[in-house]
């Protein structure tokens, strides 16, 4: 069984075997499906760029995480994934008929990912400060477990009043309603339980990574299980899949391996309840037009129903779309290149206005200024108007070009490179794991990397304020210095004396080495 040795070993076979079997596979692939030539050239460039961090990483939790985060959510949001899927497995679609050119969609996302990389392999030593004789401080067991509960329980309470009693319909009208109804106070109070609830969530996981011991694996259950329901309740599958998702990215960053258990279920959820919540989508909320609050009043009818047409919804040319057609943005790409230049005006940073304000609540400042892009999108390019405005996103990369077209691509891009990886070497795991380093890298790695399919401001906002509430936290619960027995990773290999890292690791393995980051 190869481990994270064998990462550090063979990277460089383990990146040009993949690239191989993608590259041979879509072309094969293409051969039998009639694929494009583009369309092979396209999936193979992007491949090539996002799987860079096999390529670098020594190990799962190096400083290299969360640039592999990062890239493989962009070869989901930019098509990649999908179009591999169609190449080798065929697709009820036809495909349309092109010649052997990329579009300038395609090679704005190629463009995008080459100065993501050159960012972050130019600032990933910049972050590596040593500062002998402080200690790294880690959170005592008994804080991990009582601040991680209130947070996501009363975050994910909240978040469930606000969905089905406050806006249950999922609507302009009816979100505007319930908000202009709860007034500021219990406004900032909702918001404030969109930022904790996540926050809990991965400190318990921690807490289950580091601790494991039946109480932690029997309340890690309880809280996947709940997410699931809420995720039904709510119409919200990324709430569904949040408990398996971050319970196998901590377990990988704590443990540096994969969680292979922890995998296959979350791909056996994916595969039997994700064609569940696409019916409950199709059926409940879309063709009988129930809200959250009455489908959950009469929600053993519901259950029936949606078992019952799971098949008609997920199948067929009507059918409702896939996992990787609902993560692509490629199309909406496409459409946006189309459109801002032409019959659509630049929006020259319009967008970003709100991040300067990101401390200043509403409720202090309930008129300070604000701009959905995917409003935006639905107004000015799918022409939308009232309750059918759909909130589509053009994910940061079109942001950047929507406001300041291709040097925006390009500067925004290599920005992002630069902030992950002075992100990645400050908090690099490898040199000891502590629940702070992971929250922050969590909560990097859900809002900018992860998040990078939604808005600029919605992201940057969010994790500016995660960052802060990290800090306040570390500051008020980090106490216990980290002891040299649980510095880096249980599957840690002995240091080499002579290397860099090796050097870096028998100092950690005789005594704290590197500051407190936060304080």
């Amino acid at each position: 069984m190869a481990g994270p040795a064998g990462i550090s070993r063979q990277g460089g076979i383990l990146y040009a075997l993949a690239n191989l079997t993608v590259w041979i596979g879509a072309c094969i692939g293409s051969q039998f499906h009639s694929g494009s030539l583009a369309t092979v050239l396209y999936v193979g460039l992007l491949f090539t760029l996002c799987s860079v961090p096999l390529l670098l990483s020594r190990r799962l939790n190096d400083r290299h995480a969360i640039l592999g985060i990062f890239m493989l959510g962009y070869f989901l949001y930019f098509g990649g994934a999908l179009d591999l899927s169609s190449l080798l497995l065929g697709s009820d679609v036809p495909p349309e008929p092109r010649d052997a050119s990329l579009n300038v969609a395609e090679l704005a996302a190629i463009t995008g990912a080459a100065m993501v990389l050159c960012g972050y392999l130019l600032n990933i030593n910049s972050g590596l400060r040593a500062a002998p004789g402080r200690a790294l401080r880690e959170w005592p067991a008994v804080w991990v477990l009582v601040i991680g509960a209130l947070l996501w329980v009363l975050g994910t309470l909240t978040m469930m009043y606000y969905s089905l009693v406050v806006a249950p319909a999922k609507t302009t009208a009816a979100t505007s309603q319930g908000l202009l109804m709860l007034g500021p106070l219990m406004t900032f109070l909702v918001m404030l339980a969109h930022l904790v609830q996540p926050l809990g969530l991965v400190m318990l996981a921690y807490g289950y990574a580091r601790y494991r011991g039946p109480m932690w694996l029997g309340l890690i259950v309880i809280v996947i299980l709940t997410q699931i329901v809420y995720g039904f309740l709510a119409d919200i599958k990324s709430q569904a899949i949040a408990g398996f998702a971050l319970v196998i990215i901590v377990r990988s960053l704590v443990d540096n391996r994969m969680p292979k258990l922890w995998i296959a279920c979350a791909l056996a959820f994916l595969v039997v309840c994700f064609p569940i919540f696409q019916a409950y989508r199709a059926e409940i909320t879309g063709e009988r037009g129930l809200d959250r609050a009455q489908a959950l009043q009469q929600i053993g009818k519901v259950l029936e129903i949606v078992l019952a047409t799971s098949d008609k919804v997920n199948e067929g040319r009507d059918r409702a779309q896939t996992f990787l057609e609902r993560a692509s943005s490629k199309q909406v790409l496409e459409l946006l290149f189309a459109h801002v230049g032409e019959d659509v005006e630049f929006l020259n940073g319009r967008s970003l206005v709100a991040i300067p304000m990101t401390f200043v609540p509403r409720l202090i400042a309930p008129d300070k200024e604000g701009l959905s892009v995917a409003l935006l999108f639905d107004q000015k390019i799918l022409k939308q108007r009232g309750d059918n405005l759909t909130y589509i996103s053009v994910t940061q990369l079109g942001e950047f070009y929507w406001n300041f077209g291709w040097p925006g691509i390009v500067v925004g891009m290599l920005f992002t490179g630069l902030l992950l990886g002075y992100l990645g070497g400050r908090f690099d795991l490898q040199d000891g794991v502590t629940l702070t380093r992971v929250l922050l890298l969590l909560a990097t790695a859900q809002t900018l990397c992860m998040g990078f399919g939604g808005s600029i401001e919605g992201s940057y906002v969010v994790w500016l304020r995660s960052i802060g509430a990290i800090g306040i936290m570390h500051w008020l619960f980090a106490r216990a210095p980290l002891a040299s027995s649980t510095q880096g990773s249980r599957a840690d290999p002995a240091p080499t004396v002579g290397t860099e890292r090796g050097v870096l690791s028998a100092a950690v393995a005789s005594g704290p080495r590197f500051p407190n980051l936060i304080r």
